[in-house]
């Protein structure tokens, strides 16, 4: 069991949206070590139905690329579609007994418009695509190569649901904690 720091966590139940995203790189912020100080993990305690892939990509990116934080996700609930990639850009990844991983293919919920010109419609496909390949990427990095792009594009195309042990089995969780 890991000791938890109320004074380095953060909690995000809930959707992955700007809103959410941008508050919690505000919070991730203020973990930041200072160089040369020897870093204090923060921790990330997460369920969330998934959201925006555009959102979930930001905050993996800034935990990933940007920040300085060594990050302890722990997960519990469900853990849907984007929120797998917030859960992922934990260097440790810590679940509960009861959680649950879900995939699905990538959809596009914009706006619904009629006027969209043939060119836009393309365009919103495309990003769909290339949205799909930066997720695929992501999971099987996280499984440390046990897990190719052609089978995290099975699971989201078979809506795979992984039971917490098959999490740690396939890679995407560390441990579960007890």
């Amino acid at each position: 069991m890991i000791p938890f720091r109320d004074d380095r966590a953060f909690c995000w139940i809930g959707d992955v949206n700007e809103e959410n995203t941008a508050r919690a790189i505000e919070q991730f912020k203020s973990f930041e070590t200072p160089r040369g100080k020897k870093k204090v993990p923060a921790q990330l305690i997460l369920s969330s139905s998934g959201g925006d892939m555009g959102s979930g990509f930001a905050f993996y990116d800034y935990i990933r690329f940007v920040s300085r934080i060594e990050l302890i996700t722990i997960g519990l609930g469900e853990i849907k579609s984007m929120g797998i990639v917030i859960f992922l850009a934990g260097n440790r990844r810590l679940i509960t007994p009861n959680t649950l991983f879900y995939f699905h293919e990538g959809n596009f919920i914009g706006e619904t418009r009629s006027d969209l010109s043939r060119r836009e419609a393309e365009a919103d496909l495309m990003l769909i695509k290339l949205e799909d390949a930066r997720y695929e990427v992501i999971v099987s990095k996280a499984t440390e190569g046990r897990h190719s792009l052609e089978d995290v594009r099975r699971w989201s195309r078979e809506c795979y649901i992984f039971t917490a042990d098959e999490a740690v089995r396939v890679g995407l969780a560390h441990e579960i904690i007890t």
